[in-house]
């Protein structure tokens, strides 16, 4: 039996997949926002916070001090019987010269005992160890070398002092025919065994090239077993008196101007002392001079001396210096302000060539003392006339007065808010609203002030 199966096909409508409509939406709309955010200003926000800035500024100072010079007046091999930063009286021995070399070669041959050292020289080795332990500190390990030199020093004096005591009856041997003589103390004062060849460097005659370290010509007289006559064979220091000297950059000497006496700390050991201070200016640089009556003899034999200057804290709103901006205003007389219409902002009627004068709205940051109005000059333009009531014509300056300020981003656009700057260092500033409730503790404002336009809004 044939049966006719008649099969018609019709075209495969196609189905509506809800999923990929919902795809492409969510596609067009990352894309549009990824496109938004390349491409729209990016502001990165800081918080105003309460802070301080430390001023601790650090220093190598140019000590200056009462230094004479003292030379050999004839050649010879040099013993010292004083350490250097040793005090020393009016007449008291200071070294000895021995012109043919004998008693210096018995002296080289001499065996010494520590333990029959004089009291005296005993009791200066026992003081600077004393003085190493109790003041002893792991991380300032530059007093490991000063004890060290220190120490060397004076059980070097100690064993010549005791060497000469046994070999006394050569010496005066060698005294009567006149090849050994001792020299003394012309004056009272510091013995210093070193020379910089800045010993004549005074307040008055000091320059820039002073506080090059590598003009100094160290030497170590210590160094020395035979001198030329005419050569530097010691330094005496004959005032507790000295200065310390350093170039400060405007802001310091602004700071300190006012200043009578300050408080400074050695960077070698940490103590502090007060000192009197001024600022002098010196081929167009400013100097802070500081005037001490105390701790010259344990830096006497440095030219250079690291301080820190102790000053007060300030404390107040911190923000990033990068946060703070400059905005010019311009200084109108009130007689000439306005509201126009229903507005309730402050504005000008400017001339601008039309028919009647435009109202501006602007605003106004503050009336001074003179009755001008600080106007933001965002929305006027130089040589714009300004016309009061009675007709009177004010022509915008085309120089205006700038403040420095922050922009305020609390409510989602940028506002600028005038501060005072009352301190700073290289990161950050102290700054002090100028207007109450301008800029408070925890204010959001823009960390990069150069990026932002005011009234610019947030995305």
């Amino acid at each position: 039996m044939n049966e006719n199966n008649n099969v018609v096909k019709f075209k495969k409508v196609p189905t509506f997949s809800i999923g990929i409509v919902i795809i492409v939406i969510i596609f067009v709309y990352v894309v549009f926002h990824f496109y938004s955010y390349m491409t729209k200003s990016n502001i990165t926000i800081a918080i105003v916070k309460q802070g301080n800035i430390v001023w601790d500024d650090h220093y190598n100072a140019l000590a200056i001090r009462d230094e004479n010079l003292y030379y050999a007046s004839e050649e010879g091999y040099i013993y010292y019987q004083a350490r250097s930063k040793s005090r020393v009286g009016v007449k008291s021995l200071i070294y000895s010269l021995d012109q043919t070399g004998d008693i210096s070669k018995l002296l080289r041959n001499e065996e010494v005992n520590i333990d029959k050292l004089a009291d005296e020289d005993k009791a200066a080795v026992i003081s600077d160890i004393d003085a190493f332990v109790n003041e002893f500190d792991t991380v300032n390990y530059r007093r490991t070398y000063t004890f060290s030199a220190n120490l060397s020093d004076t059980l070097k004096m100690a064993y010549s002092n005791q060497a000469t005591r046994k070999l006394k009856d050569e010496i005066k041997d060698a005294e009567k025919h006149n090849t050994f003589h001792r020299y003394y103390a012309p004056n009272s004062g510091l013995v210093v065994l070193s020379v910089d060849g800045m010993e004549n460097v005074s307040v008055q005659n000091f320059t820039k090239k002073s506080f090059q370290t590598s003009s100094l010509n160290y030497q170590n007289l210590r160094n020395n077993d035979k001198v030329l006559s005419g050569q530097i064979v010691y330094k005496l220091v004959t005032s507790d008196y000295w200065k310390l000297v350093m170039p400060v950059d405007d802001q310091i000497a602004r700071r300190l101007a006012d200043e009578k006496v300050l408080e400074i700390r050695f960077t070698d050991d940490g103590s502090s002392t007060w000192a009197n201070c001024e600022i002098i200016d010196r081929e167009k640089q400013k100097y802070l001079v500081l005037s001490l009556d105390d701790s010259m003899d344990r830096y006497a034999d440095l030219r250079f001396v690291g301080i820190d200057l102790v000053l007060d804290e300030e404390n107040g709103l911190k923000v990033p210096n990068s946060s703070i901006a400059t905005k010019r205003y311009d200084l109108i007389p009130a007689d000439y302000a306005t509201k126009g219409g229903d507005s309730e902002t402050t504005g000008f009627l400017v001339d601008r060539g039309k028919e009647t004068p435009e109202f501006i709205p602007t605003g106004y940051f503050k009336q001074d003392e003179n009755d001008m109005l600080w106007v933001p000059h965002d929305k006027l333009k130089d040589g714009d006339i300004v016309i009061g009531e009675d007709g009177s014509k004010f022509v915008i300056p085309a120089k205006g007065e700038k403040l420095k300020g922050v922009y305020n981003v609390n409510k989602g656009y940028a506002q600028f808010k005038p501060v005072d700057v009352l301190y700073n260092n290289e990161e950050y500033s102290i700054i002090k609203p100028i207007k109450n409730n301008e800029v408070n503790l925890y204010d959001h404002i823009a960390l990069k002030a150069d990026t932002i336009v005011e009234d610019d809004v947030l995305l």
